[in-house]
């Protein structure tokens, strides 16, 4: 799954906000971009030229697995993300993490 968080990141080390990618995108693309779904590479494109930046500065590529977390019991997404190494060009690192955002319906 491709994550944008790097390119909300960039946004905000930028001192600007999601809406200032209005320039170059819909409202719509936003707000798939803010959901982590799938946009064409044409729009990756755009952001890129409008940041100044690649395609690597604004999205990573992690996989989700849910586990249950054992202290509350709850069912959480376990994210990895392979991180290259730079000077051989191969995966180096493996980061993992939970990811306890709740998307369960609100009452």
């Amino acid at each position: 799954m491709i994550r944008y968080n790097k390119l909300f990141a960039l946004l905000a080390k930028n001192k600007m906000k999601k809406t200032d990618l209005l320039n170059v995108i819909s409202s719509p693309t936003l707000a798939k971009l803010s959901k982590d779904e799938i946009v064409r590479t044409d729009i990756i494109d755009k952001i890129c030229l409008f940041l100044h930046c690649q395609p690597e500065n604004i999205m990573e590529v992690v996989t989700e697995k849910n586990v249950v977390e054992k202290k509350s019991g709850k069912t959480v997404k376990l994210i990895t993300k392979n991180i290259l190494d730079p000077e051989y060009g191969e995966i180096s690192v493996k980061e993992e993490y939970l990811d306890f955002h709740d998307d369960s319906p609100r009452n």
